[in-house]
């Protein structure tokens, strides 16, 4: 309890000193020096109590920690400590590089996103590329000019030349169908459009066999593959 009645007295003491010291600013020159005495006085007041009463341990703490806070202030000034004041069992001292959570930064130190966000990608089941074979859009490979669609009906005999399907034939699934554009040219330049190319175009469908780019990228081959699908299960 003296021990506290001491070192409260002490800190009386120390803010008078600090408010004194303030007051400086603002007196007069003559008047000023007066004040310089007086602090003079207080700074030996202080220095008396601490000899005469304070044990010379506890005096080596209280300086040791007052030279603990002036460090904090100094570097907090410099933007270095994050957090309040702390000497003995106070709130610690924060450097920034320690107290930014992974999570501030958004994961690993120096990234946008935590290692699993990036790494995301790796896992996720994307598309088959579908090679266009010289076609600027995979929609466009069905879409053929009228004249151009006709020169190649006409040069294929009115057939597809991968599948042989014959404009309005009877196929497996019994329905009629009309000749698609995607069975016979996929190319800008008819004349060098080879029926290699053509059959190497419109591949065999995995699902039925047929016409690849009838199958699977037409309303009339898809129509055909739910029907021919039908029939199959009927025992066709």
């Amino acid at each position: 309890m003296e021990l506290l009645t001491i070192t409260k007295e002490i800190m009386d003491t120390a803010h008078r000193l600090q408010n004194a010291s303030k007051e400086i600013f603002f007196l007069g020159k003559e008047k000023a020096e007066s004040e310089r005495v007086y602090r003079r006085a207080l700074m030996m007041e202080i220095l008396k109590l601490k000899e005469e009463k304070m044990p010379a341990t506890l005096i080596n703490d209280v300086a040791r920690g007052e030279r603990r806070r002036s460090a904090v202030r100094t570097r907090r000034g410099r933007g270095e400590v994050q957090g309040g004041y702390g000497v003995h069992g106070g709130s610690q001292i924060h450097f920034i590089g320690a107290t930014k959570r992974a999570s501030d930064t958004g994961g690993n130190s120096g990234m946008m996103y935590s290692k699993a966000h990036q790494t995301r990608w790796n896992k996720v089941d994307k598309p088959k590329v579908k090679h266009k074979r010289n076609a600027p859009r995979l929609r466009d490979r069905g879409r053929v000019r009228p004249e151009v669609y006709q020169e190649a009906y006409e040069r294929a005999g009115g057939c597809c030349e991968r599948c042989g399907y014959i404009d309005g034939s009877v196929d497996p699934s019994g329905q009629r169908w009309g000749l698609e554009a995607a069975h016979i040219v996929r190319r800008r330049h008819l004349e060098e459009t080879t029926a290699e190319d053509i059959a190497m175009l419109c591949g065999p469908s995995v699902n039925s066999g047929t016409c690849h780019n009838f199958a699977d990228y037409t309303r009339a081959g898809r129509e055909w593959l739910i029907q021919y699908g039908k029939y199959l299960r009927k025992g066709a």
